[in-house]
């Protein structure tokens, strides 16, 4: 079972925050200030590692031999798949295929990585 783990982009102050869910459900203060919810974008965490062992998080940059694609839930389908930059689903992203390639960043952090994909 993967662990409940999330990441949130903060757009306005331009950071990244790690959320564990069982230290967020039921907290006060200032961890309710940072997890705000009109303003930040939720990045739930895929269960899966690259081949270096970093997470693979919602809205990630998977590269393999220079191809790029974005990890991204399929609410259709029920499962976590790699799209390419232009929104159109590529194919189902699974262990095998996360253990053989990077992660290089996230669309929101690191966006001048899908410049050249477009």
């Amino acid at each position: 079972m993967r662990e409940p783990k999330y990441q949130i982009w903060h757009p306005n102050e331009k950071f990244m925050s790690t959320v564990y869910l069982e230290h967020y459900l039921g907290s006060r203060g200032l961890l309710d200030q940072l997890v705000d919810n009109e303003h930040g974008i939720w990045r739930e965490y895929t269960g899966l590692k690259d081949k270096n062992g970093k997470e693979y998080f919602a809205d990630d940059i998977f590269l393999k031999e220079n191809t790029r694609h974005i990890v991204k839930w399929n609410e259709d389908r029920a499962g976590w798949y790699l799209y390419w930059a232009d929104g159109e689903a590529c194919v189902p992203f699974n262990k095998i295929l996360a253990e053989s390639a990077n992660n290089i960043g996230n669309i929101y952090e690191n966006p001048k990585l899908l410049e050249d994909t477009k």
